[in-house]
């Protein structure tokens, strides 16, 4: 499994699936500052960003939306979805800017990967690798007698 580690990644030499895969994160973006905000994107590749549960950036739709104005609160985390499909190029890059700031790329401070969903997953699995041989074919209805 890949990570990334900002909104600015380049896999435009990766020869894995002969150039011709996707990918998905998820995590948290904190807002920079209080009102609104502009989120754009430049991207060779098939690229698709959520927040807050919206959909907001998508070049694969026609026409292709590459920016979005988010009215965000000033250290509030947002849930940001980041999809990218390589078969379409090999890199993006998430800027913002606001009142008083220019156009920057996205820090990678201010972006957080994995977090809440992947703590979950990994007490799931854990608690199924502890309890698979006793509780876990009940759970699922098998070994119950029928009648």
């Amino acid at each position: 499994m890949d990570t990334i580690a900002r909104l600015n990644a380049s896999w435009s030499n990766d020869p894995r699936g002969k150039g011709r895969w996707s990918g998905r994160w998820r995590g948290r973006l904190s807002a920079p500052f209080t009102g609104d905000v502009l989120l754009t994107v430049e991207s060779r590749g098939g690229l698709q960003l959520d927040l807050d549960g919206r959909r907001v950036i998508d070049n694969q739709s026609s026409p292709p939306v590459l920016a979005a104005t988010m009215t965000m609160v000033k250290g509030r985390e947002y849930p940001i979805v980041v999809t990218f499909d390589r078969g379409r190029g090999g890199e993006f890059r998430v800027y913002w800017q606001w009142t008083g700031q220019n156009r920057e790329l996205v820090p990678q401070a201010s972006v957080t990967w994995g977090g809440e969903e992947e703590k979950a997953i990994a007490l799931i699995r854990r608690w199924m690798s502890e309890h698979a041989s006793q509780e876990a074919p009940q759970l699922l209805g098998f070994g119950k007698e029928n009648g």
